[in-house]
């Protein structure tokens, strides 16, 4: 959870960083949220070891080879059937977590908004 909220967090800051036109930003929100994006996958991946039998490497970066396979671990997070008992797994407080996690949520979309709105408009050639 950690990393997924990091994740989200840093890319929450790149948004931002598009939206203001501010590459040191940008930069900011990109490369460490790169780096957490792919500790949350490791992760989640080798919590699915023992289910697939492939090794969290090998869906990490050969995930295209089962397509199937990795999205149904990544789509596993979005169910509030494994979020609930992984909180009371680990002892955070599920409520407090999940709205701390559905506010990143909410503000990245927001933010992914605004950063298609700011995109230029293609010019017509005349």
């Amino acid at each position: 959870m950690v990393s997924l909220s990091t994740f989200w967090a840093l890319w929450a800051v790149a948004a931002a960083g598009v939206v203001s036109r501010a590459p040191a930003v940008l930069a900011v929100g990109v490369v460490p949220g790169l780096a957490a994006g792919y500790v949350f996958y490791y992760t989640l991946f080798d919590v699915w070891r023992e289910r697939t039998g492939l090794s969290a490497l090998g869906m990490l970066f050969f995930g295209g080879l089962y397509p199937v396979t990795s999205m149904r671990a990544v789509f596993t997070t979005l169910r509030p059937s494994w979020f609930v008992p992984a909180m009371r797994a680990t002892g955070w407080p599920a409520r407090r977590v999940g709205a701390v996690l559905g506010t990143l949520l909410a503000a990245d979309l927001g933010l992914a908004v605004a950063m298609f709105l700011t995109l230029p408009v293609g010019h017509s050639a005349r």
